[in-house]
């Protein structure tokens, strides 16, 4: 549901940019990635992480081959439950920290070779979809919509 939600307003807000967002699902976790994102000539491979609001998990494990990828990327959805129904902020991968994130090790029982560990402070602050967008196109966010 989180994913269905997340794709939605990313649609919604690159239409307001006139933008067209295409979308591809892997069917395996096999290369790290859940998604392929594009907009234009920019392609997004994209790991999502969730956590509730207020939730204590420290951080998550992500298929190296991800982050090898230079348009790969992990993004945080952090969900807020709320009397219309559920609102999510973002944080994504900080760039500048992709290479220290490579070398940290996983949990004991996971390869190492294979597998490194993110945590919150490997991400950017939370922010809106808008945010976010910007973020992973910033061509499309060039625009004015």
């Amino acid at each position: 549901m989180v994913e269905f939600k997340f794709l939605s307003d990313l649609i919604q807000h690159l239409a307001s940019k006139r933008k067209k967002l295409e979308i591809l699902r892997g069917h395996t976790d096999s290369f790290g990635y859940d998604l392929v994102l594009k907009v234009d000539d920019i392609s997004r491979y994209v790991q999502l992480k969730s956590v509730r609001r207020g939730g204590s998990v420290p951080n998550w494990i992500v298929h190296k081959s991800l982050l090898r990828r230079k348009n790969g990327t992990v993004v945080l959805v952090t969900i807020d439950y709320v009397s219309q129904g559920m609102s999510l902020k973002y944080r994504i991968l900080d760039e500048d920290k992709r290479l220290g994130v490579l070398e940290k090790k996983p949990k004991p029982n996971i390869d190492p070779k294979t597998y490194c560990r993110i945590t919150r402070g490997d991400l950017l602050g939370e922010e809106s979809i808008d945010g976010l967008a910007s973020r992973l196109f910033p061509s499309a966010e060039n625009l004015n919509g």
